[in-house]
């Protein structure tokens, strides 16, 4: 694993809370004009692996980390000090603290415009933490610059299916898919023994998916059934086809194909489908999270 990390989030009470855990972290807001304080720039300087997950500002092609840090980076980049840079961005993420179990365990009745519209979604795209770490940690093992990867499960389903298979495993009820069995994960490797002792700079929330591919209406996605996406008419489930192209638009939806991060990272999945995933974190399976980490969720 990381021998050092530091990074930076918003709130000072997950400051304090990462702070317990032996992490350089403090508050930073480019966007709010809070900027890194001298021990996190040193940080920064001796960081060969930079992770950012704050997310562009309206302001059209605008990212205040880039444009606040972009003269350091500079300098980094051309003296070979900076391995790895990367960015993750995307609402898709789910695990333990974060999944539709909390949702339906916490909210009433209440159906906001947002969660009706997202109700009559036909894809959303989403993904485990454990497997986006998963991606990030063969990326940074066989980098490619200016790469793009689609960080997804293969199975794009509707949220009110998601719902349903949620509320079976809350009532008891056996569910389809619920026979999958999920083996205790070793720990989480990061980084080979080998690896130099470097500092590595990183947010603390940085565990979400890169771009997000255009939806069917704009760009057709083909990929097999294990890649994410069906064929151009059908999400290769059998699901039923939805609405039709221009509604499909306007519902935002997100139809992503992975099939990169398995052909170049030689990726296996532990959690391919919202079945698995969802099925573990009712089990109790925290990976790579730790029951402190939940806390810091909350």
């Amino acid at each position: 694993m990381y021998r050092k990390v530091s990074g930076t989030c918003r709130t000072q009470a997950r400051v304090d809370g990462l702070r317990a855990k032996g992490w350089a972290v403090d508050i930073y807001d480019p966007a709010r004009g809070v900027g890194l304080n001298e021990e996190l720039t040193n940080h920064l300087e001796d960081s060969p692996y930079v992770l950012s997950s704050v997310p562009p500002l309206a302001i059209a092609l605008y990212d205040p980390v880039l444009s606040a840090q972009k003269a350091l980076l500079r300098t980094l980049a051309a003296s070979g000090r900076i391995a790895w840079f990367g960015y993750l961005s995307s609402t898709g993420i789910y695990g333990p603290g974060r999944s539709v179990l909390d949702t339906l365990k916490s909210e009433l009745a209440d159906l906001s415009a947002s969660k009706q519209r997202r109700g009559r979604q036909r894809y959303t795209a989403r993904c485990h933490v454990y497997d986006i770490c998963t991606v990030l940690n063969a990326s940074i093992a066989a980098p490619r610059p200016g790469s793009v990867y689609n960080v997804v499960d293969d199975d794009p389903a509707p949220r009110t299916e998601v719902v349903s298979y949620a509320r079976s495993l809350l009532a008891g009820r056996p569910a389809d898919g619920d026979h999958v069995g999920v083996s205790t994960p070793p720990q989480l490797q990061l980084l080979p023994d080998t690896a130099p002792d470097a500092t590595a700079a990183a947010t603390a929330t940085a565990v979400s998916p890169a771009v997000v591919m255009p939806p069917p209406s704009e760009k057709s996605v083909k990929c097999s059934s294990s890649g994410g996406a069906g064929s151009d008419g059908d999400s290769g489930t059998g699901r039923n086809p939805g609405p039709a192209p221009a509604a499909v638009g306007a519902l935002e939806e997100k139809r992503v194909c992975n099939r990169l991060i398995k052909s170049e990272l030689g990726l296996e999945l532990r959690y391919p489908s919202y079945m698995e995933g969802v099925a573990a974190i009712h089990r109790g399976e925290y990976w790579p999270l730790s029951v402190e980490d939940l806390k810091l969720l909350i």
